[in-house]
């Protein structure tokens, strides 16, 4: 640091195995700092390697604290961020690496859970295979469902936040005790009209290979997930989420009097 006397040189001696201090003025006139250039991605990701695989969960601020307390080297969040990415891959293998073992994965599902459903669907490009699309429906749960819940679906997707992007779609059920029952479940590119029936055409005809009755599907107003239902079948009934549609009917008609008025219309069982 400018100004400060404080000096060391050391080099490999020439023919040796070892190092030698050839200059030192242990001579202070500057204040420690806990910056430091070298506390590199890399570097950090090795020594946070062992943090993650303990405490998986734990956030970026979490091993800036971890790095001040340990090193006494503060780093900034993003380091933090980035070195934690490194780490995990470190642990688990580049996430781009694990579409290589995805036949592999399917191949074991379905001798772990025979009459399973699994489908995977790549898009062509000019050299090879490209991972698009996975569906996933386990032997017990579609069988649980077509014999002993209600033949009433509920269907949502949501994003997935790794480093390759895709929608989560899933569908459940209720079981008799009125619990949450998960069905099947897909990882898409996107949430589409197109993906969406590709998703529900298989579905149906898993639950129509063990059971053939009419089932009511209830979502919110996605793109394409409206067209896609109303396209599957004549038997098939849909119906909107309530809690959606107050999401977007209070904007224009606000307050606890009208909400309540809605929801029950909603319950009601019968028109008047």
């Amino acid at each position: 640091m400018g100004g400060c006397k404080y000096y060391l040189r050391f080099s490999k001696r020439s023919g040796q195995q070892y190092w030698q201090v050839v200059s030192y003025v242990d001579e202070h006139t500057c204040y420690r700092t806990a910056d430091n250039r070298n506390a590199k991605t890399g570097w950090l990701a090795k020594r946070f390697a062992h943090v993650p695989m303990h405490s998986p969960y734990i956030k970026p601020s979490g091993l800036v604290a971890v790095a001040l307390e340990k090193w006494e080297v503060k780093i900034s969040y993003d380091q933090a961020y980035k070195a934690k990415r490194r780490a995990m891959d470190l642990l688990q293998g580049a996430g781009l690496n694990q579409f290589n073992h995805l036949r592999s994965y399917a191949k074991e599902l379905l001798k772990s859970n025979p009459n399973s459903t699994v489908v995977i669907k790549c898009a062509e490009d000019n050299e090879a295979h490209v991972f698009e699309r996975i569906y996933i429906c386990l032997n017990a749960c579609k069988l649980g469902f077509a014999n002993y819940c209600r033949p009433l679906i509920g269907l949502d997707a949501c994003f997935l936040k790794g480093g390759t992007g895709g929608q989560l779609m899933s569908v459940v059920g209720r079981d008799a005790n009125n619990q949450i029952y998960p069905i099947t479940y897909a990882v898409v590119e996107a949430e589409t009209k197109d993906s969406w029936e590709w998703f529900l055409h298989l579905l149906i005809e898993d639950l129509g290979a063990l059971n053939q009755k009419a089932y009511g599907f209830i979502s919110d107003q996605q793109k394409g997930l409206v067209p896609a239902i109303q396209g599957l079948s004549e038997h098939v009934e849909q119906r909107l989420c309530v809690k959606h549609l107050y999401g977007n009917w209070k904007k224009k008609h606000s307050g606890l009097e009208l909400k309540e008025v809605m929801w029950a219309a909603a319950r009601a069982t019968t028109i008047p």
